[in-house]
């Protein structure tokens, strides 16, 4: 719909990048990246922020300060978009409405009911 285009679309202010994505390497659904086999890097540990951001980073990384809530594009170096930091719609009763759902979940947690192979797959140990 063009009201939406114009809305969240046309005012976006895209996130530019040097990201190549042709150098990157996915999985074969494309849905997730693959961890880089060269030395440390495929080591699994947690980082701190300024191992990842900043001039002494050898990830060469920059930390964008995103509100939350704004559509913003992010582009790869031929200024195509290849994600969107999506945000969250903007209707007052947004946060209501996630808490009544947090709620309803909380309240029938006890009776959910999960088999094994949903409690522990290819995402993670988690129930999906």
């Amino acid at each position: 719909r063009s009201s939406i285009r114009r809305k969240y679309v046309d005012f976006a202010r895209p996130v530019k990048t040097k990201v190549k994505p042709a150098s990157l390497r996915i999985t074969r659904t494309g849905y997730t990246a693959m961890r880089d086999e060269k030395g440390h890097n495929n080591q699994k540990r947690a980082y701190r922020l300024k191992d990842l951001v900043g001039p002494g980073s050898q990830y060469h990384m920059e930390l964008y300060n995103w509100d939350g809530v704004t559509p913003t594009p992010i582009l790869d170096k031929k200024r195509r978009v290849i994600a969107v930091l999506a945000g969250v719609p903007d209707q007052k009763d947004w946060p209501e409405q996630h808490r009544s759902l947090a709620d309803a979940i909380d309240t029938t947690r006890g009776r959910f009911k999960f088999s094994s192979d949903q409690k522990k797959h290819r995402r993670g140990v988690f129930p999906a």
